[in-house]
């Protein structure tokens, strides 16, 4: 996959906010602001001055002055374009990152062993008044199994707190620091003198006035801590944080999909006919399906738009829990491939009497809908209908390729998801256009418009909703849309896992070499990794530095709302889920060095499946292939063993309705 090339001006705005990623005590690395009021000499000063922008930036007094519920970062004196996009984007949050790590500045190193969640960090989930702000309550504490705490940063001045599970969505927490932690010199931990004027319990009045609100909240915070057993005299520094929504806009999306028009053609040949080393088991069909696409479709007066638009509400308003409804810009009419068992597979051609049950396929990164056919001889010998659409700005790019929309008179007003731009060239990956249709997908993830990306996700997400709804238009062929179940290979179980999350009719689903954590999957990915650090490079950005790794959790928290970790325990309660891992993946990896809610495991860990490795019913689970690569699904060169396993569970799982998981190969298949 090529990524959109990365643009310096935004980069920049990295230093501008201080904000910093991590991974775990050896890896995290942050910049701290050069300005401190410390008050202690030695010691290590919990940096707190308001004034100088000098607070934890995961922090609710970026809420501050908002009027539509989200964040409110200033951008008054933001002079590079750059960096005033990149805080504009995080402007239309409506909270912080479930993923993203927090951190705070302190004036000096800190003793790593000092910093202990439970002891010297306190991290409290709490009930807010929505109109004063003030905490009212506390739900619970977090504990050292759902948080990481340590010192890092290049002189250990910084303490980062990292989530091992996703946060909750549209929740309000509490950071409690004590001065059990202790500086690199054994010293305790103190405050910034802002901070302890902000903390006494006198009214502020004269030249410290203004202060008076902020006294109030911290006062309110620190009363919190102390019904918890927190000494308040041993608080150092206190703040509070809300996350961003998530389901909101899902569910409004979810309602909004309503069965829209689709029709497929007579079979237009066999699978054989358009991939000779198939059986031709499957007769071929395309069609077309109408979706509301919330992005935006190029246009003469934007020829880009598709690369830097993202979805709003009525009159361009931020989507947001208060919020949530996308408004859609158009109707676009897309291609769809469906495969249909013929007299050739084991199933024959003669359909049950309530219609084939129906197995949605949604393909990965760079792919197209033609990926369908390599599954659709083994869906028809277990008597299914397999349907596809393609990902947004994905399709069939070969002017000669037969199954290309424009190739096909029956539905002449169907573009292909890419909208054939050309915007770059091919070859060197220089923009500007070369003549020939830029490939499926390379505009998907697009570093540069990171809102972009993130509802791209969500697009197709509501793609997959308006297809599962719009099959009983479907007359040309006998279906049963009772029974239909879902495929997802990749960057297709990436979406996958979050229509799953919305998709309450029952929906037994398979997700082939998937994962969360998205930004620093791609990072951690051997295939994808380079080509995101060298694009950084090129920018001044070098991997493993302040910046490198801000820029990280900047986009992480961008992508958040549509992220697998982020929806994956709401898409196993909804769905019996059955997963494929080819360990040591390639492009997806198992797990990533320092980010532990990115790659397969963490989202395995998620969604709380069992480890599979015989035929097992009644419970959801993994299957982990020690044999085969990322792409095995689709292409049996590196294992036929791993193409025939992976494709034989998922027609089993479909012929179960999710009751089981089948291992045929016993052999190929490792236990964690």
């Amino acid at each position: 996959m090529k990524l959109h090339h990365l643009s310096r001006a935004i980069l920049l705005a990295l230093s501008l906010l201080g904000l910093g990623a991590c991974s775990d005590s050896s890896d995290y690395d942050f910049n701290a602001s050069a300005n401190s009021s410390a008050t202690g000499s030695g010691s290590a000063v919990a940096r707190f001055d308001p004034r100088s922008g000098v607070i934890p930036q995961t922090n609710d007094l970026l809420l501050a002055g908002s009027q539509d519920g989200t964040l409110n970062i200033p951008t008054a004196s933001i002079t590079s374009s750059g960096q005033l996009a990149l805080v504009n984007a995080l402007n239309t949050l409506d909270g912080f990152g479930l993923t993203a790590p927090i951190t705070a500045a302190f004036g000096n190193a800190l003793d790593v062993a000092s910093v202990k969640i439970g002891s010297s960090v306190r991290v409290f989930e709490v009930s807010k008044d929505a109109s004063t702000q003030a905490i009212t309550g506390v739900v619970r504490e977090l504990g050292a199994t759902e948080m990481l705490a340590t010192a890092t940063g290049s002189n250990g001045d910084t303490l980062a707190l990292v989530p091992l599970r996703p946060l909750k969505e549209s929740a309000s927490y509490l950071v409690v620091l004590t001065n059990a932690l202790k500086g690199a010199d054994g010293k305790a931990a103190a405050s910034d003198s802002a901070y302890l004027l902000a903390k006494g319990s006198t009214p502020l009045s004269g030249e410290y006035a203004a202060l008076e609100p902020l006294r109030q909240l911290i006062n309110n915070q620190e009363t919190v801590a102390a019904s918890q057993g927190v000494n308040a005299a041993s608080i150092v520094l206190s703040w509070s944080f809300t996350t961003l929504s998530v389901t909101p806009v899902l569910d409004a999306v979810k309602a909004q999909a309503q069965a829209e028009p689709m029709q497929v053609s007579p079979a237009v040949g066999t699978t054989n006919t358009f991939l000779s080393d198939l059986s031709g088991k499957a007769d071929v069909h395309i069609g077309t399906l109408q979706v509301p696409y919330y992005l935006t479709a190029p246009s003469a007066a934007n020829p880009t738009a598709p690369l830097t638009t993202f979805w709003k509400g009525a009159a361009g308003s931020f989507l947001s829990r208060y919020n949530p409804t996308p408004v859609a810009t158009s109707a676009q009419t897309i291609p769809v491939l469906m495969t249909v068992p013929n007299a050739s597979s084991v199933a024959g051609a003669t359909p049950p009497a309530a219609g084939w049950p129906v197995v949605i396929y949604q393909h990965g990164v760079t792919r197209s809908r033609e990926d369908l056919l390599v599954l659709a001889d083994t869906l028809a010998d277990a008597g299914y209908v397999g349907v596809a659409i393609d990902l947004p700005l994905h399709g069939v790019t070969s002017a000669t390729d037969p199954l290309r929309a424009d190739q096909n008179a029956a539905f002449a007003n169907d573009v292909e998801r890419t909208f054939n731009l050309d915007v770059m060239n091919e070859s060197t990956g220089a923009a500007g256009p070369d003549g020939v249709v830029d490939s499926s997908g390379r505009h998907f993830i697009n570093l540069t418009s990171l809102l972009t990306s993130r509802d791209n996700i969500r697009q197709g997400i509501s793609d997959l909703l308006v297809l599962r709804k719009s099959l009983g238009n479907i007359s040309a062929v006998s279906l049963d849309t009772s029974k239909v179940g879902f495929v997802g290979h990749s960057l297709g179980g990436i979406v996958g896992t979050g229509y799953l999350a919305a998709e309450t009719t029952p929906t037994p689903a398979s997700l082939v070499t998937v994962g969360g954590g998205i930004a620093r999957l791609l990072d951690g990915s051997a295939s994808f990794g380079p080509e995101i650090r060298s694009g950084l490079a090129s920018a001044g950005v070098a991997a493993g530095s302040a910046d490198y790794a801000a820029f990280m959790a900047v986009a992480q928290t961008a992508l958040d709302a549509a992220d697998p970790v982020v929806l994956g325990a709401k898409a196993a309660a909804n769905q019996p889920l059955h997963m494929i891992e080819v360990l040591n993946d390639q492009v997806i990896p198992n797990r990533v060095t320092g980010a532990p809610l990115s790659g397969t495991e963490p989202l395995i860990s998620v969604m709380n499946l069992a480890s599979i490795t015989a035929t097992t019913p009644g419970e959801d689970g993994v299957v982990r292939l020690n044999s085969g690569t990322h792409s095995s699904i689709l292409d049996p060169a590196p294992s036929p063993a791993a193409t025939v396993e992976i494709q034989t569970e998922l027609a089993a799982f479909q012929i179960a309705r999710g009751a089981a998981i089948t291992v045929q190969n016993s052999s190929i298949v490792s236990a964690p």
